[in-house]
């Protein structure tokens, strides 16, 4: 690993510590005041910070950090504008909406390849930008009584998972990435039609949905400590 790839890794165990402990402060004030958007407010601070120290890492590439991220700041954009306007949108109007942000979803990767501007810091920008989509969605469907509040342990797995990385050292998830990747498609399609489904099939499907999540971050934690254990052995 070089300096420079050590330099940015160390960079984003810390952020995503207290990116993790941020939203996590945001959680616990929504089930206390009722405000979802306050975790908008929190969200908007740390990708803007996240993508401050992306400029210095990545100033070799054209607009900054190159093409592919603005994709993703895009989709970041989309999702905190919409987020805080859901409450005067139709069903079906944010059921399309956030359809087509997770449509456009592979679009920054396809871009990245075609340019050859495939970065692990632009990587972990869709990653997080997709784990605030699906925290945001969990706290309005809880907010609107779609789905039960347990629901909000799924939604975040992501974070709690970055608090955990700290202490451990490492950002990896050892489960496989298709698997992962599967799994997240699931919830995010769950989370979607939870917008147009009726509370009953919402709350089914989405309790299935972060059954599955649960199981998957179990997994990579239960690999974590074992590669400690094992490494304290050795």
């Amino acid at each position: 690993m070089s300096r420079r790839e050590y330099n940015s890794e160390a960079f984003y165990i810390k952020w995503v510590f207290w990116y993790a402990i941020a939203n996590l402060s945001g959680v616990l004030l929504f089930f206390v005041i009722g405000e979802y958007r306050l975790t908008i407010g929190i969200n908007i601070l740390a990708f803007i910070f996240y993508l401050y120290e992306a400029s210095k890492r990545l100033h070799q590439y054209p607009w900054l950090f190159g093409y592919p991220n603005w994709i993703t700041v895009f989709r970041f954009s989309s999702i905190c504008l919409l987020g805080f306007f859901l409450p005067s949108l139709s069903s079906y109007q944010a059921f399309f909406a956030f359809a087509f942000i997770i449509l456009i979803d592979g679009l920054d990767g396809w871009v990245a390849r075609k340019t050859q501007q495939i970065t692990e810091i632009g990587s972990r920008l869709d990653g997080e930008t997709d784990a605030f989509m699906v925290l945001l969605l969990t706290l309005y469907h809880i907010k609107t009584g779609k789905i039960p509040d347990w629901i909000i342990l799924p939604g975040m797995m992501r974070h709690i998972f970055g608090i955990l990385s700290y202490f451990f050292k490492t950002p990896k998830e050892f489960t496989s990435r298709r698997f992962r990747a599967t799994i997240a498609v699931i919830f995010f399609v769950t989370l979607l039609f939870a917008f147009i489904l009726d509370d009953y099939f919402a709350e089914v499907t989405n309790t299935i949905a972060g059954i599955l999540i649960l199981s998957s971050f179990g997994i990579s934690l239960y690999l974590m400590i074992e590669r400690q254990i094992r490494g304290q052995k050795e």
